[in-house]
Order: structure tokens, then sequence, then C-alpha cells
């Protein structure tokens, strides 16, 4: 590989080291798009963003235990947490509890430590693989 294109790899690194990454969140168990929880890249690990329902909420952590911070909205709040390198690491999605209003509804965030899928097919393309389409014929 030539020296300019591993200059332009260093740098997609780099630039995904402070990119926003899009969470799984599954509410009862079913994956939701309303609720929608974003991990940003900092100092001590990961800061954690999770839209919240409109309303008021509380937030527990069953499992484990994970100071987690709600940030009133109007009309929707938001909680927020920070995820330490080593637990970021582990294969175990946190499990939530939002309890307000009479209602107790389960969240489950999973942490995503692979690359998104366009991250991969570029690295491929880079590294020399290319991305092919196969001709129809």
């Amino acid at each position: 590989m030539k020296p300019s294109i591993w200059a332009a790899a260093l740098c997609l690194f780099a630039g995904l080291a402070c990119a926003h990454r899009t969470l799984d969140t599954t509410l009862s168990g079913r994956k939701t798009e309303s609720m929608r929880a974003e991990a940003q890249k900092v100092e001590s690990g990961w800061k954690v963003t999770l839209q919240l329902p409109a309303g008021e909420w509380k937030v527990q952590t069953p499992n484990e235990e994970q100071p987690v911070q709600v940030i009133p909205g109007t009309p929707y709040g938001m909680a927020q947490w920070t995820v330490a390198q080593d637990r970021w690491s582990k294969d175990r999605p946190l499990d939530l509890v939002l309890e307000g209003g009479g209602l107790s509804m389960p969240i489950t965030v999973r942490y995503r430590r692979d690359l998104p899928m366009w991250v991969q097919m570029v690295l491929l393309d880079l590294a020399g693989g290319g991305i092919g389409i196969p001709d129809k014929k």
C-alpha cells in the first residue's frame, strides 16, 4: 500500500475516535428507533446519551452500579452516563428501567465495539481488497 493510503487510513481512524456512534436500543426486547442512544469517545471512556420519551422519568440500573444523570427537557429529556473503557469492551448490554407516570419500562442499550459497516468497506478498499459489484447478465 502506498504511504498516502496509509496516511488516509490513519486520518480515518483518528476521525472515528471522536465520532458519535449510534447504539442499539431495545424496549422490552424490541428495537426502538424513537429512543436513540449515541456514544461519544471521551478521555475516561465513552459518554452515552439516551433520548427519553416525553415526560418525567427516573432511570434505574438494576444489574450494575452505573450512575445515570437525567437531564430534563421539553418535551423530551435525556439520560446520560459515562462508560469506562473496560466496561465498554465487555459484550454485555446495559439494562435500564425507566420509571415515571405509573409506568416501568425495561430498556437495553448495547455497546458496539465493531466499526460501522461503511468504515469496514472503506478500510477494505484502502487495503486493496476493492469493492466490486458483480455484472448481471
